[in-house]
């Protein structure tokens, strides 16, 4: 037998792992998942229907090494998943957290061969002597009940049927469509998955960046879901400036020291402005994540310093959203 129960319990949070269903009654879980349940007492599986969502709470399955561990958990308790016999297939693995005290395996699902769009299962061994398999979550489709439609549309006619939608005509650049089981963006209610084209539109000049994948029935040619990968991400940042403490003038025994600017203006050049708060700290709204260059000059809310011997003091940044921009008048 590979399992042997350790009684520890375990507090995991995932960055970017599956957000929970609501955790029901185990009358309501798949056999398969009470019978693990039932295996290790302690166990919990959080739900949206048949479909599990995440399984923790004590330590599963133990092995030597955390790949065995892992395969060894997928060998014997996939059907624990709640949508049947699944393939699913490592895409990768990594240490997790500055001491790698976990291994985190992430797995892509296949339905008749084709990549199901934002499906995955994140299975999490705590490295030790034994490996431990600790956590699983999971993103699944079902298969629809009576299989898919068959397909009646090519990629080519998918494409154009996009193409000449007034909504998107505009946009110029198209990549290739490939075959894809889509069944929504979401981590709450399971929707129901289809066989899709997928494929990319964008509008590429960078003052009207648009971006869109697309996911079109390959049954019927009807538009499934437009999704869009243009996201903005608004600059933070802070500015100071050498300012002399106190009421005395800069001398060697009072010399300027570097001090919090309130209520100056900043901006993105060629793009949106604020105003420094009461800590010298700053967002500026940006569209898109390109790199920005971010200004700061002497210029207030109620005032505004003008050098009649040169040009007026600034200082600027070149940073990369969300920065921080810093920034020393």
């Amino acid at each position: 037998m590979r399992n042997t129960l350790v009684p520890i319990p375990i507090l995991l949070a995932l960055s970017g792992g599956v957000v929970f269903g609501a955790s029901q009654g185990h009358d309501r879980l798949p056999a398969a998942t009470q019978g693990l349940i039932d295996e290790y007492p302690g166990l919990r599986a959080e739900h949206v229907g048949s479909n599990v969502q995440a399984i923790y709470g004590v330590p599963m399955t133990l092995a030597g090494t955390p790949e065995r561990a892992a395969q060894w958990w997928m060998e014997d308790h996939s059907l624990a998943l709640g949508v049947g016999d699944v393939d699913l297939r490592l895409l990768r693995s990594n240490a997790v957290g500055t001491t790698q005290r976990f291994t985190v395996f992430i797995y892509q699902q296949f339905i008749d061969d084709l990549p199901v769009e934002l499906a995955a299962v994140r299975l999490l061994v705590l490295n030790g002597v034994p490996n431990q398999v600790v956590y699983v979550g999971a993103r699944l489709a079902q298969r629809p009940e009576g299989g898919y439609a068959a397909d009646s549309v090519d990629g080519a006619s998918a494409l154009a049927s996009v193409q000449t939608t007034p909504e998107y005509a505009h946009l110029s650049v198209w990549s290739d469509p490939e075959l894809v089981v889509y069944f929504g963006e979401g981590l709450g209610e399971i929707e129901r998955s289809v066989r899709a084209w997928k494929f990319l539109g964008t509008h590429p000049i960078r003052s009207e960046y648009e971006s869109y994948t697309f996911f079109v029935n390959a049954a019927d040619s009807e538009l499934v879901f437009a999704r869009d990968e243009v996201h903005n991400t608004d600059v933070e940042g802070h500015v100071d400036g050498m300012a002399t403490p106190g009421v005395f003038p800069d001398t060697g025994s009072n010399p300027a020291v570097q001090t919090s600017m309130e209520s100056v203006h900043v901006e993105i050049l060629g793009g949106n402005d604020t105003f420094s708060d009461e800590s010298g700290d700053f967002v500026i709204a940006n569209e898109g994540n390109a790199n920005v260059t971010v200004r700061a000059e002497t210029v207030g809310v109620w005032t505004q310093v003008i050098n009649d011997q040169g040009s007026e003091l600034s200082a600027s940044d070149s940073v990369t959203p969300p920065g921080p921009a810093e920034l020393l008048l």
